[in-house]
Formats: structure tokens, C-alpha cells, sequence
């Protein structure tokens, strides 16, 4: 698929038939076609889909009550959705040492999962951790995915530092 559509968009329509042809050609009865056409064009997530696992959120917001009270974070095993979930969930106000801590042991300004990098920088500019600036201006312009830059272009504009900058509209 990557080499099929390097450099250039795909629609719906266009991946369906390259699904057809090469995945779904190759896995017969793998998918329904109900069901790839409930994934590709219904709303929501469709009724087939897995269910996820009770109390996985619940189990990382007691990972991250224990760490803000000074724990130690247990996250060896977290996917990217329980490292999202994590840091979308933790408040303003943390020190620099805290971030500190948390990108030193995990890596959080480097990884290579967007998701997690925005969630990630979304948590530093809501503490104006100035070690993530430098990822932050090559995450925003390196990014051209709307999803990925609109909520750390809304944080951004609430900054002290903005707010303090802008223009009065008299």
C-alpha cells in the first residue's frame, strides 16, 4: 500500500478497490462485504468491531493519580491509546521536573507515534516545558494533518505568553 500510494491521497472509493484486489483477494472471507462497507462508509465504529478491555482506561487513571502523588509510573506494557489516555488526562501545573522525569524515563518527546508526540506536546505547552519547544515547532510545521496540529495551535493561543501578545479589538 505504501509503495502503491507513496507521496499522494487516496479516496475511499480508490482504497476499497486496492483492498479488494490485494488484501481481500488474498484473505477470502476474511470480511463481509456488509461489514467493510459498514468500516469504510458508516459512522461510528461499526458493530463488528472488537469490544475494548474493561478497566483499561480505569487502570491507567490510578497509574496516573499514583504518579502525580509521587509513584513511580508503571507503563512498560502501555499501548499508545493508555499513553494518550495518560497524558490527556493530566493536569496543568506540573513542574519541570515532573515532564523532566516522565520524558527522560519514557522517551515522550521522541517517539515516533503522533498520537502520542501530540498528546505529549499538548501536556507541555500546557506547563510551558521549554525543553519540548524545539519538538513542538518541528511537530507543527512537519505536520500537515489537521487532527494533529489543531489542538496544539488552540493551546498555544491560551498561553500567557500569547494572550499577552495579542492585539486588543477596540
Amino acid at each position: 500500500y505504501f509503495r502503491d500510494f507513496a507521496f499522494r491521497s487516496v479516496t475511499t472509493p480508490e482504497f476499497e478497490r486496492y483492498l479488494r484486489a490485494t488484501l481481500l483477494r488474498e484473505h477470502a472471507g476474511a470480511v463481509g462485504d456488509g461489514e467493510l462497507r459498514a468500516w469504510l462508509y458508516g459512522t461510528g465504529v461499526p458493530a463488528s468491531a472488537p469490544p475494548a478491555p474493561a478497566g483499561v482506561f480505569a487502570a491507567v487513571e490510578r497509574q496516573r493519580d499514583a504518579w502525580l502523588s509521587g509513584d513511580a509510573l508503571n507503563a512498560d506494557a502501555w499501548r499508545p491509546q493508555e499513553w494518550m489516555r495518560f497524558l490527556d488526562t493530566l493536569p496543568a501545573g506540573l513542574t519541570a521536573e515532573r515532564l523532566a522525569e516522565l520524558d527522560g524515563r519514557w522517551r515522550l518527546g521522541a517517539t515516533g507515534n503522533y498520537e502520542i508526540a501530540r498528546s505529549w506536546l499538548l501536556v507541555a505547552v500546557r506547563n510551558d516545558y521549554a525543553p519540548a519547544r524545539p519538538r513542538l515547532e518541528e511537530f507543527l510545521v512537519g505536520t500537515g494533518r489537521h487532527k494533529m496540529v489543531k489542538r496544539l495551535y488552540e493551546e498555544l493561543a491560551r498561553t500567557p505568553a500569547s494572550t499577552a501578545n495579542r492585539p486588543s479589538i477596540a
